[in-house]
C-alpha cells in the first residue's frame, strides 16, 4: 500500500511539472529596433521588427520601403515573426522614420492589441556617430549626442485666398495686393528640417487699406538658427485704387478728354466678373477622393485622407473662366504622412491669382486581419482537398465528353439514314422512268415485222 501511494506521488509530481511547463507562455509585444541610430554617410542600417504573439498582422515600412509581417501559431504559447529593411544613409542631417503598425493577438487572449513602434535615425558627420540601436519605443539603448539640423528654410509658403506664385527658399519678401473686400488671409508654411518650428506675427486677420507686413519666422532643429520670411499684402482702397508698397508713383500724364472714357467699360465687366476660382476638384480614374470639407469655389483649403499606397493624384479641376493656366504641384512622389498639393489659378488678362492647398494625410493600413484569415481558410482547403477536387474535375471532364460522344453518335446516324432514304428514293424514281420508257420500245419492235 505504502509502495502505491509513493508512485501515486511521484506521478503527480511529474504531471504538474509537464503541465505547468507548457502553461509557461511568453508575453505578448512588438519592438523595432535599429542597427545604429546615428549612421554616417555611406553606412549601411539594417532596422527589424519583431512581434511575438499567438496572432499579428504588422507592416514595417520606412525609406520608401514596405514590409508585411504576418503568422499565427497553433502551439501553446506565443511564436515570433521578424522582418528586417536595409538602407544606405544619405548626407549628414537626412533623417529616416520607420513604423511597425497593426494588430497582434496574445495566445491567451481574445481581443486584439494595437501596434505602434516608431523610431527616427539620423545621419551625423563622421565622427559623431551613434553605436547603439533602439527599442521598439524607440529609445536609444546606447545614447549619442547628434548634430541637430541648422536647417531654417521653408519649403512651401503661401496665402490663401489671393495667393501668390514664385516661392522659393531662398527668398525672404513677397509681395501681394488684395481687393478692399478682404479683411484677412490666412498664412500657409511648411518648413524644410524635421523639428524645425515657425512662428506667425502680424495682422493677418484685421487687413488694413495699404500695406501690411506678416512675418514668418522659421527657427532651425538646433534651436539657434532663425530665418524670417516676409509677406507685404497691399489692400486696396474703396476707390479700387491699389496701394503697392515701396513703389515711386511716376508723375501723371496728360490725359486726353476725348480719351478719358475709355477703358471705363472694361473696367467695370472686371469689376462686374465673377471672382476667379474653379469650380470643380475631383480624379481621374477608377479612384475616388473625398475632400474635407466639401468643395466650395470660395474655400481654398481641403485635407484628404488618403489610404492606398498611391504616389500620384492625377487631380482634374475646372475652373471658372476660360483662358486662365492652371498648375498644379505637390500632387507627385507622395510619401507616407502629410503631403501638401497647391493649386494655383492665374488669370493674366485680370492679373488674378488664387491657390487652392490640399493637405493629404497618406496612412498606408495593413490588410485586415479577417481577409487575411478568409484567404488562409481557402488555401488549407484548396491544399486539404486536392484529391476531391482532381476527382471532381475529371468526373465533370468525363461527363463532358459523354455527352458529347453521344451527340455524335446520334448525328452520324442521322446522317446515315438521311443518305438510305435519300438512296432509295433515287431507286424508286429510277424503276418508274425505266417502266414508262419499256412500252414504248415494245412498240417500235412489233411495227418493223409488218
Amino acid at each position: 500500500m505504502k509502495q502505491a501511494k509513493k508512485i501515486f506521488f511521484i506521478i503527480l509530481f511529474f504531471s504538474m511539472i509537464i503541465f505547468i511547463k507548457n502553461s509557461r507562455v511568453e508575453a505578448a509585444g512588438a519592438s523595432l529596433t535599429a542597427s545604429t541610430m546615428n549612421p554616417t554617410q555611406g553606412q549601411t542600417v539594417t532596422v527589424t521588427g519583431t512581434v511575438t504573439a499567438g496572432a499579428w498582422n504588422v507592416t514595417l515600412s520606412g525609406n520608401g520601403q514596405s514590409k508585411t509581417i504576418y503568422g499565427y501559431t497553433n502551439v501553446n504559447g506565443n511564436a515570433t515573426g521578424t522582418d528586417s529593411i536595409t538602407f544606405t544613409a544619405g548626407a549628414p542631417g537626412t533623417k529616416y522614420t520607420f513604423s511597425l503598425i497593426g494588430g497582434m493577438t496574445d495566445i491567451n487572449a481574445s481581443s486584439e492589441e494595437p501596434v505602434n513602434r516608431t523610431i527616427t535615425i539620423e545621419v551625423v558627420a563622421s565622427g559623431n556617430e551613434g553605436n547603439g540601436g533602439t527599442n521598439g519605443e524607440g529609445n536609444q539603448q546606447k545614447p549619442s549626442t547628434p548634430t541637430l539640423s541648422s536647417n531654417a528654410n521653408l519649403s512651401n509658403l503661401g496665402i490663401n485666398p489671393y495667393d501668390f506664385s514664385g516661392f522659393k527658399a531662398d527668398k525672404t519678401e513677397y509681395n501681394v495686393t488684395v481687393p478692399n473686400d478682404v479683411t484677412s488671409v490666412k498664412v500657409y508654411a511648411k518648413v524644410q528640417a524635421s523639428g524645425a518650428k515657425y512662428v506667425v506675427s502680424g495682422n493677418a486677420n484685421d487687413l488694413q487699406v495699404g500695406t501690411n507686413s506678416i512675418r514668418i519666422t522659421v527657427t532651425a532643429p538646433d534651436g539657434k538658427t532663425q530665418k524670417t520670411y516676409i509677406i507685404r499684402i497691399a489692400r486696396q482702397a474703396d476707390t479700387n485704387q491699389t496701394v503697392i508698397p515701396n513703389v515711386i508713383e511716376e508723375p501723371n500724364e496728360k490725359v486726353d478728354p476725348s480719351k478719358e472714357d475709355e477703358g471705363k467699360d472694361d473696367d467695370n465687366d472686371k469689376n462686374e466678373q465673377e471672382p476667379l476660382g474653379l469650380l470643380s476638384i475631383t480624379m481621374e480614374g477608377d479612384h475616388e477622393i473625398y475632400l474635407e470639407p466639401e468643395f466650395k469655389m470660395d474655400l481654398y483649403e481641403y485635407t484628404i485622407h488618403l489610404k492606398e499606397d498611391l504616389e500620384t493624384l492625377p487631380l482634374k479641376v475646372i475652373p471658372n473662366r476660360e483662358k486662365v493656366e492652371v498648375t498644379i504641384s505637390g500632387n507627385e512622389n507622395l510619401e507616407e504622412g502629410e503631403n501638401i498639393i497647391t493649386i494655383e489659378v492665374q488669370d493674366e488678362e485680370t492679373e488674378e491669382t488664387v491657390i487652392y492647398t490640399i493637405l493629404v494625410n497618406k496612412t498606408i493600413l495593413p490588410q485586415m486581419e479577417e481577409e487575411k484569415e478568409e484567404e488562409n481558410v481557402i488555401l488549407k482547403f484548396l491544399k486539404d482537398n486536392w484529391v476531391l477536387l482532381a476527382i471532381g474535375v475529371a468526373v465533370v471532364l468525363l461527363v463532358i465528353v459523354t455527352i458529347v460522344s453521344s451527340v455524335m453518335i446520334k448525328r452520324r446516324k442521322e446522317d446515315q439514314e438521311f443518305f438510305a432514304d435519300l438512296k432509295e428514293q433515287r431507286e424508286e424514281e429510277e424503276e418508274e422512268d425505266w417502266e414508262e420508257i419499256e412500252p414504248i420500245e415494245k412498240k417500235k419492235t412489233r411495227g418493223k415485222h409488218f
